[in-house]
């Protein structure tokens, strides 16, 4: 992209023979066309909030205080197909089920996406990279692709990353603090044994 290009209002940036679309404030579109980008190698990079992402919050994530930060690039690939390469970053918070305490996600993903009109082509196209299908009008959800992304880089189990970071007792440890407490709060016979006579004299 050559400095100074002028940006459109939609803040569309062209350069030569590339768009990158970046939003004001370094927000993504709403939606885009990879065939398009593609035809350029153009590139879409910038930032997303968690807003309007329901499958994430019922996988049990809570959005984190940084936004995502997408960097995606977009290249004519077989048989009319678009191939999508990038990362997408975000820092998110589950219920550790080891501990049921409150854990960090971190996602770093490498995106390595083939994008197909129909099925039949995504027959036709490399087996290495996962197809996504984009819909009849040629255009993404950009918040769709990358909630896909973000539940596609979860792990099996959501837990501490550190074992250590978890407020769980070792084996043996929480039958100890039991027989400790157990001891500690167990009427002592003798001292009720004295306060009866105490009471008597």
């Amino acid at each position: 992209m050559h400095p100074g290009a002028p940006a459109t209002a939609a803040g569309r940036l062209i350069g030569a023979a590339c768009i990158v679309l970046i939003m004001p404030d370094n927000r993504l579109p709403v939606h885009f066309s990879p065939f398009r980008l593609a035809a350029t190698g153009g590139r879409l990079e910038g930032e997303m909030s968690f807003s309007g992402m329901s499958r994430l919050a019922q996988a049990g994530l809570r959005p984190g205080r940084s936004p995502i930060r997408i960097a995606l690039r977009f290249e004519a690939g077989p048989a009319g197909s678009v191939l999508c390469r990038g990362t997408v970053r975000a820092r998110m918070t589950a219920t550790c089920q080891r501990c049921l305490g409150d854990t960090p996600i971190d996602i770093d993903r490498g995106v390595e996406l083939i994008l197909v009109r129909s099925d039949a082509e995504a027959a036709r196209v490399w087996e290495d990279y996962e197809a996504y299908e984009v819909g009849e009008d040629e255009r993404i959800y950009t918040r769709d692709l990358i909630e896909e992304e973000l539940l596609l880089a979860l792990p099996l189990i959501l837990t501490h990353a550190d074992p250590a970071h978890c407020n769980v007792p070792t084996p043996g440890e929480e039958d100890v603090a039991d027989k400790k407490q157990g001891s500690e709060t167990r009427e002592n016979p003798f001292d009720a044994l004295k306060g009866l006579r105490d009471k008597l004299s």
